[in-house]
């Protein structure tokens, strides 16, 4: 058997694993990327060559980063800040977070905006009387909205950046810098109005109406009270107004270090230092000046994620490159016998590119769907700037599942994520984006 229909074998497996929760979600994923080894489909040096990629450097720097916004209690003080100034209102101050996330994520990137929101949201729901107001219910909406965000610009997002290269690969002209803002623009909308309204009412069902803070968030809860006491006990024992001052240094630095990180990402292109290398320098300016400790900086670092992460990213690795993603590709390609024509392909196209990046990164997906997208589209006399457009979004609406994309990835500990809750809570917001893009990109690009 050759290595491309292994590959389908065994990501056939980990689907039945993922969905029938036989494991956890990073053990799954991890054992998708030996098993790709120890058959043969990839060597083991492509395998795990994710956990040096920029993706995975990123979270990591900007999860401690962003941890330490919370315990020094800064990413608190924002929180209040942002409360203010929605009127003391949590669910405005949320939406208001999430639209800025958003909007940031324009030139900054979806991962950093998600990473650099996910502790000021968290900080608003743990301050905010209000039990309809709980983390499951914006961790996911949050990686949704600053993803959607990341089209608006060519720099937005990996996958956009990938997919330009692979039309110029082909012989076309790259994306435009912002290519996809006319149809993103409208989705960013609507993802924000589904936050509030069918959304809200989506996670109620799906995780109660008061659920109580899951158990990464009641760790990250008890960490800040032990932090509190040990304050308030060194005061009691020495001067007072040192511990004080000492508290507030370390909110200060903690937020200069969020704004510099932050400022070293968007300013990357003039520098030339890689983002994984900003963010973990971040990082390792909270140990160095103070804020935390090395043994903290340990525990901030969300360790099951990175590993989901990088066992997704190598197991759709050896699906990509063992042919397997085209093997599935080209199957349902064929499905269309004599039914093909312009709108069919690019119907049928832009939903493989849907799905396969539910199994596999966006990124891979983008990088499997495009050469065959174009060659198609020049065989029947299409116009291909269309058809990789639809491939680019319906890939970057994969919310599905978590190994869809880094995003997804990182927000399943924060709030203890099922498998099936990404299916029943992002599911009806991804097939309702992709409606969009599949009557959007027609009406704005001619197919021929």
């Amino acid at each position: 058997m050759d290595a491309g229909n292994i590959s389908i074998i065994i990501f056939a497996i980990a689907i039945v694993f993922y969905v029938g929760e036989l494991l956890p979600i990073p053990i799954i994923a991890m054992l998708s990327a030996a098993a790709m080894v120890l058959f043969g489909v990839i060597p083991a040096n492509t395998a795990w060559a994710a956990f040096s990629q920029d993706s995975v450097l990123v979270m990591a720097g900007i999860m401690v980063v962003g941890s330490t916004l919370f315990s020094t209690g800064a990413a608190g003080s924002l929180a209040d800040m942002i409360i203010e100034i929605a009127g003391g209102k949590p669910k405005l101050s949320i939406l208001l977070m999430l639209a800025i996330s958003g909007v940031m994520s324009f030139v900054l990137g979806n991962t950093a905006c998600t990473v650099i929101f996910l502790p000021l949201i968290l900080g608003v729901v743990i301050k905010a009387n209000d039990k309809s107001v709980y983390e499951q219910k914006y961790m996911q909406i949050l990686t949704i909205i600053t993803s959607v965000g990341g089209l608006m610009t060519l720099v937005g997002s990996p996958v956009n950046i990938s997919a330009s290269g692979m039309l110029v690969a082909a012989g076309y002209a790259p994306f435009t810098f912002t290519q996809f803002a006319k149809i993103a623009l409208p989705m960013f909308i609507v993802v924000l109005i589904y936050a509030f309204t069918v959304g809200d009412k989506f996670a109620d069902m799906i995780f109660g109406k008061n659920p109580e803070h899951c158990a990464f968030v009641k760790d990250f809860i008890a960490q800040r009270e032990k932090s509190n006491l040990k304050a308030k006990d060194d005061a009691a024992i020495t001067n007072g107004p040192v511990i004080l001052k000492k508290a507030k240094y370390k909110k200060t630095i903690s937020t200069v270090i969020l704004l510099a990180t932050i400022g070293g990402l968007i300013t990357q292109q003039y520098h030339g230092i890689s983002l994984g290398t900003v963010a973990i320098l971040g990082g390792l300016a909270c140990v160095i000046t103070g804020c935390i400790t090395l043994e903290e900086l340990y525990h901030k670092i969300d360790w099951g994620t990175l590993l989901l992460l990088g066992g997704t990213i190598g197991s759709a690795a050896g699906l990509a490159n063992s042919g397997g993603g085209k093997i599935i590709a080209e199957f349902f390609v064929g499905l269309l016998g004599s039914a093909i024509t312009p709108i069919s392909v690019f119907v049928v196209l832009s939903l493989i590119s849907f799905i396969i990046s539910q199994l596999m990164s966006n990124t891979a997906s983008v990088g499997v769907m495009i050469p065959i997208g174009v060659s198609l589209a020049a065989e029947l006399g299409m116009n291909p700037l269309p058809v990789a457009i639809g491939i680019t979004l319906c890939a970057s609406c994969s919310f599905i599942t978590p190994m869809a994309s880094p995003t997804q990835a990182l927000v399943i500990n924060w709030g203890s994520y099922r498998f099936m809750d990404y299916v029943k809570y992002s599911g009806p917001i991804s097939v309702l984006l992709v409606l969009m893009v599949l009557v959007l990109v027609p009406i704005l690009y001619p197919l021929i």
